[in-house]
């Protein structure tokens, strides 16, 4: 994930618009490493946020650390001052993700997530004409999160897979997928009426779940059907959404690096028209160099974090998308029975 950052700071840097000004790692030869693959030597590394904070006063800070690091960690950057950008999720319960929030509205600082989802091509003119009524009522939806992760890549580190530092397939693989959907129903001011959940310990030695099953009914009368595990083939990973609309069916996903659209309304594929409408609208924000970020969704995430800053505007993912994220999550984890 460092890396990911790195490449989004860095285009930033190019479009003068801020820079690296120091790393914090506890295993500083791992940071010394990163850096030096981008002949950047020279920035200063710290084994832990509070010598970063004690020696800076940065704007933003990145937290990509494991997740149940997030909520202390974001609470001492937000009494330093700093806006965040934070890995999802927001944290690893809806109680800690609250603090976040009421500590960022207290400060009246900004507050990113990680939802990279929302930053694909095409997803937020989608947000935009669903939104707009244009295919009139969300009916109902689906996605599945085929994430596939052998025992390895477990085993690299002791927190994956934990309740308590990491989550199974729903907290961890999912809340992407859960997060997009909501928002793209637009669904997150409707409270979740009734959830109906699963989840087993498959195939893998972990402590969560690596299959999660559900349905979820919101209370503007739309409903989510939700399939998500890490036992399927771990170099070939797919997620895949379909909402339908009273005059629209809507298909997207990732199978691989492959990304795909479809769009049938009225009659006809429209598919084209949002491939337009997001080249144009990239171009006009970043340049023609803005196409190279089109795989790198962090940068967009801290084009849009910064500009929220200046503007004094909310985050396209803001802390109030982490909240509602977590929601989904928890609601699922009480339905099927894990808490």
């Amino acid at each position: 994930m460092a890396e990911k950052h790195l490449k989004g700071i860095f285009f930033q840097e190019k479009k003068g618009r801020g820079k690296l000004v120091a790393v914090a790692d506890s295993r500083k030869e791992a940071a010394e490493n990163l850096l030096r693959q981008y002949k950047r030597e020279n920035i200063p590394i710290f084994q832990n946020q509070d010598d970063l904070l004690a020696a800076l006063s940065p704007d933003i800070i990145a937290i990509t650390t494991p997740s149940g690091s997030h909520k202390e960690l974001a609470l001492k950057a937000l009494g330093a001052g700093a806006h965040l950008l934070i890995e999802k999720p927001l944290a690893m319960t809806l109680e800690d993700a609250l603090a976040i929030r009421d500590m960022a509205e207290k400060t009246r600082r900004k507050v990113a997530l990680g939802h990279i989802y929302r930053y694909l091509p095409t997803v937020q003119q989608l947000h935009e004409a669903i939104g707009s009524g244009r295919y009139g009522r969300v009916l109902f939806s689906s996605v599945d999160v085929r994430w596939g992760h052998g025992q390895d890549y477990y085993d690299l580190a002791p927190w994956r897979g934990t309740r308590k530092a990491d989550g199974g397939v729903i907290m961890n693989q999912s809340v992407h997928a859960l997060d997009l959907m909501r928002w793209l129903m637009h669904s997150e001011n409707s409270r979740i009426e009734e959830v109906k959940g699963f989840a087993d310990l498959q195939n893998h030695d972990i402590e969560s779940e690596d299959l999660g099953l559900g349905l979820f009914a919101f209370t503007n009368g739309s409903y989510l059907n939700y399939e998500g595990s890490t036992s399927t083939e771990d170099d070939l990973h797919e997620a895949r959404l379909f909402i339908c609309c009273e005059k629209a069916d809507i298909r997207a996903g990732l199978l691989g690096k492959k990304y795909q659209l479809s769009v049938r309304a009225f009659g006809r594929e429209e598919r084209r028209q949002y491939v337009k409408a997001y080249v144009k609208e990239l171009v006009a924000k970043e340049g023609l160099i803005g196409l190279s970020t089109i795989t790198n969704p962090h940068t967009a995430i801290y084009s849009d974090l910064i500009a929220a800053i200046q503007e004094d505007k909310t985050p396209l993912a803001s802390v109030h998308s982490g909240v509602s994220s977590l929601e989904m999550v928890e609601a699922l984890y009480k339905a099927s029975g894990i808490i």
